[in-house]
């Protein structure tokens, strides 16, 4: 990781200004790809708070598997699967947890 920010860091210094925004905007046909910048904090955000809950009620670490709107599927260290509902708000609620074991 550090030879790649040494390395953009010798692209910024050296290259002219123009050809970065030339390069840049060769990278428009990318935006409307995948989610964007926010949206994939906020799923990280909504993921971390899920699993500080669930670790909590487990009292063990877990691993976030998949997060979608009703469920999530996650297993503990020792690989023991489980999944657990969503509340309507899309975050578990601490005290009504349903931690199903498959």
């Amino acid at each position: 990781m550090e030879e790649f920010i040494e390395e953009l860091k010798k692209y910024f210094d050296e290259t002219p200004r123009e050809k970065v925004l030339a390069d840049w905007k060769e990278t428009e046909k990318y935006d409307s790809v995948g989610i964007s910048a926010i949206e994939f904090m906020e799923s990280l955000e909504k993921n971390i708070t899920i699993k500080t809950q669930l670790e909590a009620e487990l009292s063990e670490d877990v691993i976030i598997i998949k997060v979608d709107d009703n469920n999530v599927d996650f297993k503990t260290l020792d690989g023991v699967e489980y999944f657990a509902k969503l509340t309507k708000n899309k975050t578990l609620k601490k005290n009504s947890i349903r931690i199903n074991r498959w």
